[in-house]
C-alpha cells in the first residue's frame, strides 16, 4: 500500500504510481464522478513515453466501461479492448488513449455503493491480466475509496485537476 500523506490518508499519487509499476502498465488514472454525469481525471501515473489524459473532456457516459461500472460491476477487464465492443466511438476513444488492454474498477462509497470513480489501469499492448493483478487494482480501488468518501479530490484546496 502506498505511503501516507502528512494527514495520515494513503497518498493518492503514490497510490498510482505504485500499482502502475507493480502491474508493469503504461498508465494509471483515477477519475472522479462530478456529480453533473463526468468523471474527470484527478490522478494519473504515466510511463515513459505515454500521453497524459488530465486534459481529455471526453463524455464517457454510453462508454461500455462505464455503464458496466454504473450499472453495479465492480470492475471491467479487458485484454483486448477491440474484442470486447464493435461500437465505432469506443474504438476510436481506446485508440485516442493509446489503449489495448485494461482493468477498470469501480471506486465506491463505502456506505450505499455510490459510484465515486473510476480507477483505470491502461496497457499499450494487449495481455492478459492475472487474477492478482486484477485484484491488487480491486485493492487499490478500495484504498481510494476510503479517502474519496471522506473529501473528494475536487473539493480540496489546490485540488487535482
Amino acid at each position: 500500500m502506498p505511503a501516507d500523506s502528512e494527514h495520515g490518508r494513503p497518498d493518492l499519487d503514490a497510490l498510482l504510481a505504485g500499482l502502475r509499476e507493480r502491474l508493469g502498465a503504461s498508465r494509471c488514472t483515477l477519475r472522479e464522478a462530478d456529480g453533473a454525469g463526468g468523471f474527470p481525471v484527478v490522478g494519473e501515473s504515466l510511463g515513459a513515453g505515454v500521453a497524459s489524459l488530465r486534459d481529455d473532456r471526453s463524455d464517457l457516459r454510453g462508454q461500455p466501461v462505464v455503464v458496466a461500472l454504473s450499472g453495479g460491476a465492480a470492475q471491467v477487464v479487458q485484454p483486448d479492448v477491440r474484442a470486447i465492443s464493435d461500437d465505432p466511438a469506443f474504438l476510436a476513444l481506446m485508440r485516442r488513449y493509446g489503449v489495448r488492454a485494461q482493468v477498470v474498477s469501480a471506486v465506491r462509497a463505502s456506505t450505499g455503493g455510490r459510484l465515486l470513480g473510476l480507477l483505470s489501469v491502461h496497457d499499450a499492448a494487449c495481455r492478459d491480466w492475472t487474477p492478482e493483478e486484477c485484484e491488487l487494482a480491486f485493492a487499490a480501488a478500495a484504498t481510494i475509496a476510503s479517502v474519496l468518501d471522506v473529501q473528494p479530490m475536487q473539493a480540496r484546496p489546490g485540488g487535482h485537476r
